[in-house]
């Protein structure tokens, strides 16, 4: 055998191999390496172990996805920072640590403040709730608390036929005073929750 017919044989065993990894799963299906689970999805026991942890809630819904209120944009968060953008917008969320939790069912409800920045000169302070269960974390209600304000805590009531009182408490500033001014006066806000969302504020 001829030095040239060998060179074309390992270029076509090269093609076909690479045909067979880039290719191959899109007839086959994807490529899977040991057990498998479903994504995302935790055991009852490394659940309960990540719900008695606020560290480790925050980490996860600080790198989950929002829906960015009042628009149609959604961001993927690292760390707790996100963009979105389009021909017109180009905006930044963050989302704080959580404030409060509370058992749903198997499932757990969970707050943080969330900022929204549209490149103008006010930030929208949101709070932000959070349904977790073994399986996923979805970004299901938020509510606008203010513009350059100072989110305090939430307090979280009994759960009654599915539905409780969550009530944030934050620093705003008194109706005459400019937005330069640091938010000094206390408020707070009764928002009523129920499968998963606020329905009144």
């Amino acid at each position: 055998m001829s030095n040239k017919n060998i060179i074309f044989i390992i270029i076509g065993i090269i093609v076909i191999a690479v045909l067979v990894y880039f290719v191959g799963p899109m007839v086959w299906g994807p490529r899977t390496y040991g057990p498998q689970v479903e994504e995302g999805a935790l055991s009852q026991k490394d659940f309960q172990k990540l719900i008695i942890s606020d560290a480790r809630l925050s980490e996860l819904i600080q790198n989950s996805s929002v829906s960015i209120p009042e628009t149609s944009f959604n961001a993927n968060l690292n760390n707790g920072w996100g963009t979105f953008s389009d021909e017109t917008v180009r905006g930044t969320v963050h989302v704080e640590p959580i404030l409060a939790k509370i058992s749903a069912g198997e499932e757990y409800d969970t707050f943080a403040a969330m900022t929204v920045d549209m490149g103008g000169s006010g930030t929208f302070y949101y709070l932000a709730l959070f349904r977790i269960n073994t399986k996923s974390v979805s970004h299901t209600s938020s509510i606008f608390l203010g513009d350059r304000i100072k989110v305090q805590s939430v307090t979280l009531g009994e759960m009654e036929e599915g539905s409780y009182v969550a009530t944030v408490r934050y620093l705003d500033r008194p109706d005459n005073a400019s937005f330069f001014d640091p938010p000094t006066q206390e408020r707070e806000r009764a928002l009523t929750v129920s499968d998963h969302l606020f329905i009144s504020q």
